[in-house]
């Protein structure tokens, strides 16, 4: 079992590597386009493409495409991590404020 000194050097750790990652995660929300904000917050907010599209009043393709950006910039692949990331972090993709 760990001594006391170990858990909290541990927990310090984990605290400064989420705060770096809640750190390069709102400078990329900041690099994305308004349009691509907007893709991303109703995608985690679990609505389909389809349903983003007609939110948008643009062509599923077209959501495809700025998701696609998106995903890129914030260095993920799917919706589920893109949802996961910014649960964990509290961060709404809009504001960066807390969801």
């Amino acid at each position: 079992h760990c001594s006391p000194q170990a858990l909290a050097a541990e927990l310090l750790a984990r605290g400064l590597a989420r705060e770096r990652l809640r750190r390069r995660t709102e400078h990329a929300l900041a690099s994305l386009t308004p349009r691509e904000r907007q893709v991303i917050t109703l995608a985690a907010r679990g609505q389909t493409n389809r349903q983003i599209a007609e939110t948008l009043v643009i062509a599923p393709e077209t959501v495809k495409s700025h998701l696609r950006n998106a995903l890129a910039k914030l260095g993920l692949h799917t919706k589920a991590e893109l949802r996961l990331l910014l649960s964990r972090l509290e961060i709404h993709p809009d504001t960066g404020d807390p969801m």
